[in-house]
């Protein structure tokens, strides 16, 4: 799996296993950065570059459609994606997949979202404090989506209280 982002992670992969499937991925950054080819020919590095460019205007608080722009200059002058981002088709097929507004939204979904996870973590904790049958608080935990490694921390946590 690759990703771009300032986020690194402390495992070199991910592995999803369920009795009917089991897949495991190695994480790969592809930021700009962490790439090793960055010449102009590299079309990953390109799309990397284009990233950073755009991401770099956007932390700056532009529209989607400010730092499209700025990210497409950034890659003519640089030579990144030379016959690719000077094609009217690339600029005019652009559309933003989220507006601001959508990006603020979905910034308060999650912040809900966390505070429920964050309820729901407590009413486990509780659960277990209580002594509630572990049948019970293992279909608590599945019915609200925690991973059964986080509600083995709970566990763990509590019993070193």
């Amino acid at each position: 799996m690759a990703y771009l982002g300032d986020k690194s992670y402390n495992m070199q992969s991910l592995s999803f296993i369920r009795s009917f499937l089991s897949i495991e991925c190695k994480l790969v950054d592809i930021s700009f950065e962490k790439l090793k080819g960055q010449e102009p020919g590299n079309s990953l590095a390109g799309y990397a570059y284009f990233y950073k460019k755009y991401n770099e205007m956007k932390d700056q608080g532009a529209s989607s459609e400010q730092a499209f722009g700025y990210a497409v200059r950034e890659c003519m002058e640089s030579g990144y994606l030379a016959g690719v981002v000077n094609k009217e088709g690339f600029v005019v097929d652009y559309m933003p997949i989220f507006s601001r507004d959508d990006e603020l939204r979905y910034e308060g979904e999650l912040k809900e979202k966390a505070k429920a996870d964050e309820r729901m973590l407590n009413m486990l904790r509780m659960a277990i404090a209580e002594k509630v049958p572990e049948s019970f608080i293992k279909k608590m935990a599945e019915e609200s989506g925690i991973s059964p490694e986080s509600l083995c921390q709970l566990i763990e946590e509590a019993s070193r209280q």
